[in-house]
């Protein structure tokens, strides 16, 4: 589409809302016209009118930042197939793009409130043809959201880190009567980290396990007009000295008939983790040699033969953390798993097609130079079938087979594009929530799932019944099945708990992590209590909150899917669980926190 401004625009501000700018749009555009090249015919031109209007509305969101919506009018030739909205922080330099599908307006949130943003729309029909880009406009959200405290954590005796949910003003972060922690802890200094959001205490020395109160007044975020923080704000918290919790086993690899890696939930002492007499496996398989690697958290041990089907059960006793003094893994850990010789596959058509293991970086088809971005971490290490793009619009009920030696999970990476998907996947597999990232037109390949038996395994084509609008073709990816393959967290019995209750609460590390699309996070408690289990970003921003109530005693499981507390799918990158443990007593009709745990968990999500 080529564009003719009718109406200028300069700049949006907040003064601007409501505002309408007429652009008038020429089929044919970018795309088109490159495709046009080398001699072609360019398509017969037919003209639209878009208007695009842009309303900067300030929705406080907590501790999320503003939004800013978009609207335009619906363009009306038939073959139109969406919109794309692209923006940044400079002017005709866009950094995010969005396809919005055909909607005439949207809300593009998560928006940092200190900063302006320039937008631009754009319009694609079915045949991929895009627009160039429509007039820019830009604005910056208003922020009317009081900063909050998210967290509090005391690394060490005499110092306390105060998170908030944005960016505060220096002055008011750093002066020492905004800030009061009882019992009796006097704050000596106040220092605002670089990144604006953590504050650090100096204060006189806390004792282990005693339970303080944090009350802050007076802070200021970067908005102007400035919000200040809430009139008695305060937040309890717990100082723990010493490091007391055990490690424990998250994860059992069989990488062989003759290798096992066994992960920890944190670094172990290298002499306990390298002696063999620490690990038994029943029915009797002798551990030859054990080897610790670098990131101390998994050991690699060399063991006679396993066989074929058997299930196993690995013990471990007397393996130590790094602590001082140090925790050792309880009596009684043990794993659970099964071995299950390599995966045999066979092609029984599709001609040039060939099955491999590519990574990051490799062509996912046969005849195009298109490279694999991102995979979860759960497929890494699957068996890929490389299909090629010139079969896309294969409309065969029967068009590829192979054959497997053992169960298998069969994953059909299909385009995310697609109106419609054809029969035999929406009545044979299910959807998972997961994707593939690609360097292709496709952008992300969406993820279909069924298990199979050993035998013969039949897929259909790429457009076959009911499939409407793929332009690419799908790729396939096969691994053993989790539920008789290796080692899986769901077969194994719960580490460190033997055959009775946890004798103390425990936050467990997240398996699998790194991990993509989601991950298990487990937490002990020893007798009923109320907890809370709240997921934060970097920044000390709460993200979701897993678990608020009530705990009966025992082993709890729950399923993080890296999505916040609204379901919007969060950043890749780094996050930290907490859990909390506070006992409420009644003094005299004051509820006061007698007895309180508290422990953070460092996870990695991929995307």
């Amino acid at each position: 589409f080529m564009c003719s401004l009718l109406r200028n625009i300069k700049q949006l501000d907040q003064s601007q809302r409501g505002c309408s700018w007429h652009i008038a749009c020429l089929r044919g555009g970018r795309k088109a016209l490159m495709a046009n090249s080398g001699g072609r015919r360019m398509k017969r031109l037919l003209t639209f009118g878009l208007i695009l209007s842009v309303s900067l509305a300030a929705f406080a969101l907590s501790a999320v930042g503003g939004t800013i919506t978009l609207a335009w009018d619906p363009n009306s030739e038939p073959d139109l197939q969406g919109y794309k909205i692209y923006y940044g922080t400079s002017s005709r330099n866009y950094t995010v793009t969005l396809d919005v599908g055909n909607v005439t307006s949207y809300t593009v949130r998560d928006l940092d409130e200190s900063k302006t943003y320039f937008f631009a729309v754009t319009a694609y029909d079915t045949a991929g043809n895009e627009s160039d880009y429509s007039q820019e406009v830009s604005g910056r959200p208003k922020d009317t959201t009081a900063p909050t405290v998210t967290a509090v954590v005391a690394p060490l005796p005499e110092q306390v880190d105060v998170v908030f949910s944005e960016p505060v003003e220096k002055n008011s972060a750093e002066n020492t009567a905004n800030y009061s922690i009882e019992p009796s802890l006097r704050v000596h200094a106040a220092v605002l980290d670089q990144n604006g959001r953590v504050v650090h205490l100096t204060t006189d020395e806390q004792q282990d396990g005693r339970t303080y109160t944090l009350h802050v007044s007076g802070v200021r975020d970067r908005a102007n007009p400035p919000n200040v923080i809430a009139s008695g704000t305060s937040i309890s918290y717990t100082f723990h000295a010493v490091d007391t919790q055990a490690p424990a086993i998250v994860k059992v690899e069989l990488r062989g008939a003759e290798h096992l890696t066994v992960r920890f939930s944190e670094p172990v002492d290298r002499a306990s983790a390298e002696d063999v007499d620490n690990y038994e496996i029943v029915p009797k398989v002798r551990v030859l040699a054990a080897k610790l690697d670098t990131s101390h958290t998994a050991v690699d041990l060399t063991t006679e033969p396993h066989s074929p089907g058997v299930t196993y059960t690995l013990k471990v006793k007397n393996v130590a953390d790094l602590a001082s003094p140090p925790n050792v893994v309880p009596d009684g850990t043990a794993y659970t798993y099964r071995y299950v010789p390599p995966l045999q596959f066979h092609l029984l058509s599709a001609g040039e097609y060939r099955a491999g293991y590519p990574r990051v970086g490799d062509p996912y088809y046969l005849d195009r130079d298109y490279v694999i971005e991102d995979v979860p971490d759960s497929l890494q290490g699957a068996l890929w079938i490389q299909t090629a793009m010139s079969d896309k619009d294969n409309a065969d009920e029967e068009f590829l087979k192979f054959s497997v030696n053992q169960p298998v999970r069969v994953f059909v990476a299909y385009d995310s594009r697609v109106t419609t998907f054809p029969n035999w996947l929406q009545s044979e597999f299910t959807r998972t929530n997961a994707a593939i990232h690609v360097s292709g037109p496709a952008d992300s390949l969406v993820l279909w799932r069924r298990d199979y038996s050993e035998g013969e395994i039949v897929l259909g084509g790429n457009r076959a019944a009911d499939a409407s609008g793929p332009r690419d073709m799908y790729v396939v990816l096969v691994q053993p099945n989790s539920q008789s393959g290796s080692a899986d967290p769901g077969e194994h019995e719960s580490p460190g708990l033997g055959s009775g209750l946890p004798s103390e609460f425990v936050l467990h590390q997240n398996y699998p992590n790194p991990f993509n699309p989601e991950t298990e996070i487990e937490f002990d408690v020893p007798e009923t209590r109320r907890v809370r289990l709240t997921v934060y970003n970097l920044l000390g921003q709460k993200v979701r909150v897993l678990f608020d109530g009530e705990a009966s005693p025992g082993r709890h499981r729950v399923v993080w899917d890296a999505t916040d507390d609204f379901g919007r799918p969060v950043p890749g990158g780094a996050y930290f669980c907490r859990m909390e443990v506070v006992e409420i007593v009644d003094n005299g009709g004051l509820k006061v926190p007698v007895r309180s745990y508290a422990s953070v968990r460092k996870m990695a999500y991929l995307r």
